[in-house]
């Protein structure tokens, strides 16, 4: 049986958001509360975890692209364990704003005042890292002057 992930509500006002990282591959074998893509806004940087367990039939998203609530994620075919969860609590992609509220599980939101990151510890905010992107530059090779070592748009 198949089950469609979608994103839920991020809350705290956070519209959309960039899809930062995919931490999955068609094929691969997760588990309920694994997490299959990392999300960063200009307020924060968000894990996303998977609600089921399964294997990966197909990602629906690209690294960069800007995700709204409600939005197909990920195609997972359950394992049998999870063959039990009822369909009627897979969330419904939402239509319009007009449309009744579905049921989406809740993440946990984790602001993170010191962005520590695989890639040697940078401090930096997530719209600093995009900027980076943008610009092509090593966050490594940068200086940093904001607060506690904390590389600002105005180091880039």
């Amino acid at each position: 049986m198949n089950y469609d992930i979608f994103l839920p509500d991020l809350g705290e006002g956070i519209e959309s958001a960039e899809v930062s990282e995919i931490s999955v591959s068609v094929g691969d074998l997760i588990e309920k509360d694994t997490t299959i893509l990392v999300l960063e806004s200009d307020k924060a940087s968000m894990e996303i975890p998977a609600d089921v367990s399964g294997e990966i039939k197909e990602i629906a998203i690209k690294k960069g692209q800007e995700v709204k609530t409600g939005d197909l994620l990920i195609k997972v075919e359950l394992k049998q364990s999870e063959m039990e969860v009822e369909v009627s609590s897979q969330p419904k992609k939402q239509e319009t704003k007009e449309t009744k509220e579905t049921e989406v599980p809740e993440i946990n939101i984790e602001k993170k005042q010191k962005q520590e990151t695989p890639n040697g510890g940078v401090f930096a905010s997530p719209g600093v890292r995009r900027l980076s992107r943008e610009l092509e530059i090593d966050l490594k090779n940068i200086r940093p002057t904001g607060k506690k070592g904390r590389i600002t748009k105005e180091d880039l």
